[in-house]
Protein backbone atom coordinates (compact mmCIF):
# COMPACT_ATOMS: atom_id res chain seq x y z
CA UNK A 1 0.00 0.00 0.00
CA UNK A 2 1.20 3.11 -1.04
CA UNK A 3 1.60 6.29 1.78
CA UNK A 4 -1.25 8.28 0.08
CA UNK A 5 -3.72 5.72 0.45
CA UNK A 6 -2.37 4.81 3.49
CA UNK A 7 -2.87 8.12 5.19
CA UNK A 8 -5.66 8.97 3.05
CA UNK A 9 -7.41 10.69 5.90
CA UNK A 10 -5.16 12.56 6.62
CA UNK A 11 -4.27 14.18 3.01
CA UNK A 12 -5.89 17.27 1.36
CA UNK A 13 -4.65 16.74 -1.85
CA UNK A 14 -1.81 15.87 -4.29
CA UNK A 15 0.93 18.05 -5.92
CA UNK A 16 1.87 16.87 -9.62
CA UNK A 17 3.44 18.88 -11.80
CA UNK A 18 5.20 18.61 -15.21
CA UNK A 19 8.82 20.27 -14.35
CA UNK A 20 10.89 20.07 -11.31
CA UNK A 21 9.48 20.60 -7.79
CA UNK A 22 12.07 21.49 -4.93
CA UNK A 23 10.40 20.79 -1.69
CA UNK A 24 12.08 22.56 1.15
CA UNK A 25 10.06 22.74 4.73
CA UNK A 26 9.74 21.84 8.08
CA UNK A 27 6.41 20.00 9.80
CA UNK A 28 5.19 22.72 11.79
CA UNK A 29 3.88 20.53 14.45
CA UNK A 30 7.31 19.05 15.26
CA UNK A 31 9.29 22.54 15.18
CA UNK A 32 9.08 23.09 18.77
CA UNK A 33 8.41 21.05 22.21
CA UNK A 34 5.26 21.93 22.77
CA UNK A 35 3.75 21.33 19.29
CA UNK A 36 6.21 18.11 19.04
CA UNK A 37 4.66 16.89 22.32
CA UNK A 38 1.06 17.81 21.19
CA UNK A 39 1.58 16.07 18.13
CA UNK A 40 2.86 12.84 20.15
CA UNK A 41 -0.31 13.07 22.79
CA UNK A 42 -2.91 13.03 19.61
CA UNK A 43 -1.41 10.18 18.13
CA UNK A 44 -0.92 8.54 21.35
CA UNK A 45 2.99 7.59 20.87
CA UNK A 46 4.72 7.99 24.30
CA UNK A 47 8.24 9.14 24.69
CA UNK A 48 9.73 5.44 24.93
CA UNK A 49 7.72 4.65 21.92
CA UNK A 50 8.88 7.49 19.64
CA UNK A 51 12.06 6.40 18.43
CA UNK A 52 10.21 2.99 17.26
CA UNK A 53 7.74 5.29 15.76
CA UNK A 54 10.16 7.67 14.08
CA UNK A 55 12.39 4.65 12.45
CA UNK A 56 8.67 3.13 11.44
CA UNK A 57 7.64 6.39 9.32
CA UNK A 58 10.76 6.78 8.25
CA UNK A 59 11.21 3.78 6.59
CA UNK A 60 7.29 4.01 5.00
CA UNK A 61 8.58 7.21 3.52
CA UNK A 62 12.18 5.57 1.87
CA UNK A 63 9.86 2.52 0.87
CA UNK A 64 7.22 5.18 -0.92
CA UNK A 65 10.44 7.20 -2.53
CA UNK A 66 12.50 3.68 -3.94
CA UNK A 67 9.51 2.06 -5.06
CA UNK A 68 8.57 5.62 -6.72
CA UNK A 69 11.79 6.43 -8.52
CA UNK A 70 12.48 2.55 -9.57
CA UNK A 71 8.91 3.24 -11.35
CA UNK A 72 10.29 5.96 -12.93
CA UNK A 73 13.90 4.31 -13.69
CA UNK A 74 15.41 7.01 -11.66
CA UNK A 75 18.36 5.84 -9.16
CA UNK A 76 19.03 7.95 -6.11
CA UNK A 77 21.90 9.16 -5.63
CA UNK A 78 23.24 10.03 -2.21
CA UNK A 79 24.88 12.86 -1.58
CA UNK A 80 27.30 13.45 1.21
CA UNK A 81 26.89 17.26 2.01
CA UNK A 82 23.71 18.90 2.19
CA UNK A 83 25.57 22.36 0.96
CA UNK A 84 25.99 20.47 -2.39
CA UNK A 85 24.00 21.90 -5.46
CA UNK A 86 21.12 19.58 -6.35
CA UNK A 87 19.59 21.89 -8.76
CA UNK A 88 22.57 22.11 -10.55
CA UNK A 89 23.04 18.27 -10.31
CA UNK A 90 19.45 17.80 -11.65
CA UNK A 91 19.78 19.76 -14.56
CA UNK A 92 22.95 17.96 -15.52
CA UNK A 93 20.82 14.93 -15.47
CA UNK A 94 18.36 16.29 -17.47
CA UNK A 95 20.65 17.47 -20.11
CA UNK A 96 22.33 14.32 -20.24
CA UNK A 97 19.03 12.99 -21.13
CA UNK A 98 16.82 15.39 -22.78
CA UNK A 99 13.67 13.35 -23.96
CA UNK A 100 12.83 11.68 -20.73
CA UNK A 101 9.78 12.73 -19.00
CA UNK A 102 8.40 12.50 -15.21
CA UNK A 103 11.51 12.46 -12.57
CA UNK A 104 14.65 13.66 -14.09
CA UNK A 105 16.99 12.86 -10.81
CA UNK A 106 16.57 11.59 -7.19
CA UNK A 107 18.83 12.65 -4.22
CA UNK A 108 18.82 11.55 -0.56
CA UNK A 109 20.87 13.96 1.81
CA UNK A 110 20.76 15.17 5.36
CA UNK A 111 20.19 18.38 5.41
CA UNK A 112 21.40 20.79 8.37
CA UNK A 113 19.36 21.25 10.77
CA UNK A 114 17.58 21.44 14.15
CA UNK A 115 14.59 18.28 15.08
CA UNK A 116 13.06 17.30 17.80
CA UNK A 117 13.20 14.02 19.60
CA UNK A 118 13.56 12.42 22.20
CA UNK A 119 16.52 11.58 24.67
CA UNK A 120 17.09 10.28 28.12
CA UNK A 121 18.40 12.75 30.50
CA UNK A 122 21.10 11.21 33.17
CA UNK A 123 20.24 14.02 35.68
CA UNK A 124 16.61 13.20 36.09
CA UNK A 125 16.77 9.52 34.68
CA UNK A 126 13.75 10.43 32.78
CA UNK A 127 12.64 10.80 28.72
CA UNK A 128 12.75 14.10 27.36
CA UNK A 129 11.74 16.22 24.55
CA UNK A 130 14.49 17.98 22.94
CA UNK A 131 15.93 19.24 19.84
CA UNK A 132 19.34 18.62 18.17
CA UNK A 133 21.13 19.71 15.25
CA UNK A 134 20.85 16.74 12.37
CA UNK A 135 24.29 17.10 10.51
CA UNK A 136 27.53 18.94 10.66
CA UNK A 137 29.56 19.82 8.08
Amino acid sequence: MNIIEQNKEKVNGVLKTFDRMIINGYILQLCNYRQFQYYLIQNNIELKDFNKFAVEQTELLCEHIEKYSKTNKVEIQYLTCGKTDKQELAYNSYLNDTAKNGLIAAYSVVEMCNSMTVKANRETKKLEIVSKPTNRY
